[in-house]
């Protein structure tokens, strides 16, 4: 990995020595080799700062410490990354405590592009450790910051690019104002997770709820139905297997833990905490363009699943789990609320929103293809859990009290447009959001071909008979409904790439799913 010569800066009247860590990432297969061979001299630190792991001393570490640390390593080699060990440089520091003393201190400086070089900017940040025998120069760890001061032989350059105070402006509208497409990238991708992660964590409380004894499992039909519901959740990372119940003898306790690895393990990428963290790193790329109490709100997303690291993750009660996930969906509700009441009405927000459509879209396709499409009378009792994950019990209540159908639950849930957590109203909504970024001045590119495609599967879905479409075939499948979905399945990931090939150039690799 390419890294920057060695820095210099005179300070206290000393010559301060600042080379830069040559560093290796760990999912690359030569880089990989060479941590694992040099391990006693590098240090291991996590490739994303979401992962919030404390950097680790490979010649600190005990045997087993050692072996522990090369497994995890090589289990998700992407997420470390090995630095070179530096003997940091040091400065007087003054503290009441312990008067003048030495402490180890880290300089980072900054870079501006200038046409094919770079510009070193004048000044930095200092920082320093605790103490002296404090190898990590960290705030968190009690460390602390020192004035960067640069000598000048000549008179100091005062221009700045703020304006000064007595030139008016020119008033800007931000519904107008241009989007960079890195920021446009980040703010669709926040609603996408956002969004991804309240539907994982609605489902993940249908089933832990039921797993508790609050509802129960109370028969064969029931437990087929509650299989069913976690088929929604398909991942290729599932340890649960209900097609192996000799070797799996407490199939419930099972079940329940695979809940729990879903919510709290980090190491899952389909977690809940994954995808969290995920929506929290969109956020932070774009907190200049987002209002603070939003921010506030995703800032908590770190904190939803503490203890995610722990490896104890698995002991924690089903009741705690309901807590964290209650807690979860709440503050999520809040982003939504502070979105649609704190967000001009510009790009940024068209993007957001469409993000979202398209993820809660494609998550309604997928659970009726999943859960209606195959119905039978033994999974009868999911199509009650179904409307719970869609927070829609009580409409459906109100209109058709207890007798539970799929045809009125998928005319509810497909069709009815003033139902803010149907198909017809994601689609209607996207629709809206595109045709107002469209008609923008950098809307020149949109894809309207594939708009066009994604209207069309939608509108043969919709105006399709929907007690046909629920009627079972000879073979108890409902094929013509999953031709249809299967349709709209097709359509909504395509005009998704197709947003990101005309507006975000920068896309990032972790976007692909």
């Amino acid at each position: 990995m390419p890294f920057f010569p060695g820095l210099s800066r005179r300070m206290f009247g000393e010559e301060l020595k600042l080379p830069t860590a040559a560093t290796w990432w760990c999912g690359q297969p030569n880089a990989l080799r060479y941590v694992l061979d040099h391990l006693d001299v590098l240090v291991i630190k996590p490739a994303f700062p979401s992962k919030g792991m404390e950097p680790v001393f490979g010649g600190r570490l005990g045997p087993d410490e050692r072996s522990r640390l090369i497994e995890r390593i090589k289990e998700n080699p992407h997420e470390y990354a090995g630095q070179e060990l530096l003997n940091l440089s040091t400065v007087p520091v003054w503290s009441e405590e312990h008067g003048l003393s030495n402490r180890r201190v880290v300089l980072r400086v900054y870079l501006a592009a200038h046409g094919d070089s770079w510009v070193v900017i004048p000044g930095g940040l200092a920082r320093v450790s605790s103490s002296m025998d404090t190898p990590v120069v960290s705030m968190q760890r009690g460390g602390g910051s020192k004035d960067t001061w640069v000598l000048s032989d000549g008179p100091v350059d005062t221009f700045s690019l703020r304006r000064p105070r007595d030139v008016p402006l020119e008033l800007s509208r931000g519904v107008v104002s241009d989007l960079p497409s890195r920021a446009a990238d980040h703010i669709f991708w926040l609603g996408r997770y956002a969004e991804r992660s309240e539907h994982l964590a609605r489902t993940l409380r249908c089933i832990l709820t039921r797993l508790t004894g609050e509802s129960g499992v109370r028969d064969e039909s029931e437990w087929e139905s509650l299989i069913k519901m976690h088929d929604c959740l398909e991942s290729p990372h599932a340890r649960f297997s209900k097609d192996e119940p000799e070797g799996h003898p407490d199939q419930l306790r099972d079940l329940e833990q695979e809940i729990l690895s879903r919510i709290f393990e980090e190491q899952r990428s389909d977690s809940l905490t994954a995808i969290l963290a995920r929506a929290g790193r969109s956020a932070a790329q774009v907190r200049d363009r987002l209002s603070s109490d939003l921010l506030r709100v995703v800032s908590q997303f770190g904190f939803v699943a503490r203890g995610a690291d722990d490896p104890a993750w698995g002991y924690v009660s089903v009741g705690d789990a309901l807590a964290v996930l209650n807690n979860c969906i709440g503050m999520l509700a809040a982003l939504r609320g502070i979105e649609m009441e704190n967000m001009t009405r510009g790009p940024g927000w068209h993007f957001l929103n469409i993000g979202r459509r398209i993820e809660r879209s494609l998550h309604l396709v997928s659970i009726f293809r999943t859960i209606i499409v195959p119905l039978n009378l033994q999974t009868g009792p999911v199509l009650e859990m179904l409307l719970e994950v869609a927070d829609s019990s009580m409409t459906y209540r109100s209109r058709y009290f207890t007798i539970v159908q799929p045809a009125p639950i998928l005319d509810l849930l497909m069709n009815e447009e003033v139902n803010p957590r149907s198909l017809a109203f994601q689609l209607k909504d996207l629709s809206e959001h595109c045709r107002s970024l469209s008609s923008m001045p950098s809307g020149a590119g949109w894809p309207i071909s594939k708009q066009k495609r994604l209207e069309e599967a939608a509108s043969t879905l919709f105006h399709a008979d929907v007690r046909r479409l629920c009627e079972p075939d000879p073979d108890g499948c409902r094929a013509q409904l999953d031709e249809l979905l299967a349709a709209l399945d097709a359509a909504l990931p395509a005009f998704s790439n197709a947003i990101t090939h005309a507006y975000f150039s920068h896309a990032e690799a972790e976007r692909a799913t």
